[in-house]
């Protein structure tokens, strides 16, 4: 059974929300993206709502990116979507090639090796 030494952020669990991005850019600007969308990371990694921030480049085909964030509550990401900051990040997805997949995720709790050793057992 998880308890709360278990779990990342017990407190704030409930309420934790991760946008996901994933586009496909046109292969004349991969990097164009990767800037801009590095550009916003640096940004909100030194906000203190923000939890995690992470640009994925796909190993075999550099031109699919995903973008996540991980934001303390659904208040902060809101107030983050209205910024000139997450303006930039709606210029990657007009940069896109083919219609982005934008997912907003609640997270009710977050596990580590525990879950897995308790599943092995």
């Amino acid at each position: 059974m998880l308890n709360c030494s278990d779990i990342i952020m017990c407190k704030r669990e409930k309420q934790m929300i991760m946008a996901t991005i994933r586009m496909i850019a046109d292969s004349g600007n991969i990097d164009e993206v990767i800037e801009i969308l590095s550009s916003v990371k640096r940004q909100t990694e030194g906000k203190s709502d923000c939890i995690s921030c992470l640009i994925h480049q796909e190993v075999n085909s550099e031109n699919h990116i995903t973008y996540k964030e991980i934001w303390e509550n659904q208040e902060q990401l809101n107030k983050h979507i209205r910024s000139n900051l997450y303006q930039k990040i709606l210029i990657t997805i007009d940069m896109s090639s083919q219609a982005p997949v934008i997912q907003f995720f609640t997270i009710s709790h977050i596990a580590g090796i525990e879950l897995i050793e308790t599943a092995l057992e």
